[in-house]
């Protein structure tokens, strides 16, 4: 048996703070009673050649001999202590991200990648799937969709985040800019290659036929009947059934995907961070298409990056991680 003291400061790799390191000492001292609190390793071979390696503290190789695998167990229990209580407020409480893929994209989207590795450095990030994901195929209502988000905004109230911030690329631009408008609870709202734009597409006689017959089933108490609709995502289509108040929610030209309308709508100024590309088709529309009409804040920025639709969240995605930064101050 190989036994090597360590020092106390050093041994529980997972407590990265200098509180976390001082908890442990002071846990090691009242757990251990009398025997001295600097931890010990040993390492023992088998007549078959595997190692294992054995926590303890050290008081003679007879003690470890003894308490190995009461000590294993422990220190087990202790380090799993100072992670929770010393370590998870340090790293995670200061902001969280939620953030939102575009149509037909999910958690894992590519587009959205390394802006999520970067944001992490400074900020907790959740992506979670929307019902726009390719699986989805928009199986709630938009009004369903932003309560969930208000329940989840809620949770990391109830958690300890001293900051909430709301964004996404696309569609999930445009939820973060709904979101504002109807529950104006969040920290600031981070609109990447916003896209959906429901008033337009009526404008040019697109969802027409389908939004008159949706609003009749409405009128009629008739909400859960199925339409046959054929949804358009840069380029591609995809045609499926939707139910009549899910795809009245998400196109009527007046409602909750309106972004000009819903910044205008903002229940209260926050922060909000515009990036688009000068190859995204909403470029020519410029600051007034939307956010100009969102209440002015100090923070606000409409940042324009050199990328098309899909890859403005990693062109700006320096420029996002700075603007929580200073959004995040106090």
């Amino acid at each position: 048996m190989q036994c090597f003291a360590v020092n106390p400061l050093v041994f529980p790799l997972a407590t990265k703070s200098f509180i976390g390191r001082i908890g442990f000492t002071y846990l090691m001292k009242k757990s251990l009673g009398a025997y001295s609190y600097r931890p010990l390793l040993c390492r023992t071979t088998t007549q078959n050649g595997k190692t294992s390696t054995l926590a303890g503290m050290r008081g003679g190789a007879e003690t470890i001999a003894r308490q190995d695998v009461r000590w294993g167990y422990a220190m087990k229990k202790i380090l799993g202590l100072i992670f929770v209580f010393f370590c998870t407020p340090a790293m995670a409480q200061e902001c969280v991200l939620i953030l939102m893929h575009g149509k037909w994209g999910g958690p894992k989207s590519p587009f959205l990648r390394v802006l999520a590795e970067k944001v992490q450095r400074v900020c907790e990030v959740e992506l979670r799937e929307m019902p726009w994901s390719r699986n989805r195929n928009y199986d709630e209502t938009y009004e369903a969709t932003l309560a969930k988000l208000s329940e989840a905004v809620s949770r990391y109230r109830a958690n300890g985040y001293k900051r909430v911030f709301i964004g996404g690329q696309s569609f999930g631009a445009n939820a973060s800019i709904a979101y504002q408008a109807t529950f104006g609870d969040i920290d600031g709202v981070i609109a990447l290659a916003p896209g959906h734009s429901p008033y337009e597409m009526y404008q040019r006689g697109m969802n027409r036929p389908l939004l008159e017959a949706a609003k009749k089933h409405l009128a009629e108490g008739r909400s859960a009947t199925l339409l046959e609709f054929t949804d358009l995502n840069q380029g591609e289509q995809k045609t499926f059934s939707i139910r009549a108040d899910v795809f009245y929610s998400y196109f009527r030209p007046d409602g909750l995907g309106n972004m000009a309308l819903s910044a205008s709508r903002f229940k209260s100024s926050v922060p909000f961070m515009w990036v688009i590309g000068t190859k995204d088709p909403l470029y020519q529309g410029g600051s007034a298409y939307a956010f100009d009409k969102a209440p002015t804040n100090p923070w606000s920025r409409y940042v324009v990056v050199d990328a098309n639709h899909a890859t403005t969240p990693e062109v700006g995605s320096d420029q996002v991680v700075e603007w929580i930064k200073q959004a995040s101050r106090p």
